[in-house]
C-alpha cells in the first residue's frame, strides 16, 4: 500500500509495474524516506527493483538510497564514501610494497 497516493516508499516503487513507476517519475518523483519526504533526482533500477535513489529534502539537504546500505544523509554518505576510498588506497599500497616470496 502507497504511503499517501503521491509519496510512495522505496518498498512502494519496488512493487510498482514499469507503467505505475513511469508516471510516478513523471508527476514529480517524491519518495518517502526515514528523514522526510524527497524529491528524486536520479535513481537506478535492475529487473523492476531500485537499486539506488539520490534525492533533495525540502531543506535542500541531499539523502541517499543504496540497497545494500538504506538511506543515508550526505553527510553519511560522503564520510562512507571517504571510508571505501582510504581503504583502497590502503589495499593498493600493500599490494604495491608486499615482497615476492
Amino acid at each position: 500500500m502507497l504511503a499517501t497516493e503521491t509519496t510512495p516508499t522505496i518498498q512502494d516503487l519496488n512493487e510498482m509495474d514499469l507503467e505505475k513507476r513511469m508516471k510516478w517519475q513523471s508527476s514529480g518523483g517524491r519518495v518517502m524516506t526515514p528523514h522526510g519526504v524527497a524529491k528524486v533526482y536520479a535513481d537506478s533500477s535492475s529487473n523492476g527493483k531500485i537499486v539506488s535513489i539520490a534525492a533533495f529534502l525540502d531543506d535542500r539537504s541531499q539523502v541517499f538510497y543504496a540497497r545494500e546500505i538504506g538511506w543515508e544523509t550526505e553527510t553519511e554518505h560522503s564520510a562512507r564514501m571517504d571510508a571505501e576510498r582510504i581503504a583502497q588506497m590502503a589495499n593498493k599500497r600493500k599490494r604495491r610494497t608486499k615482497s615476492p616470496k
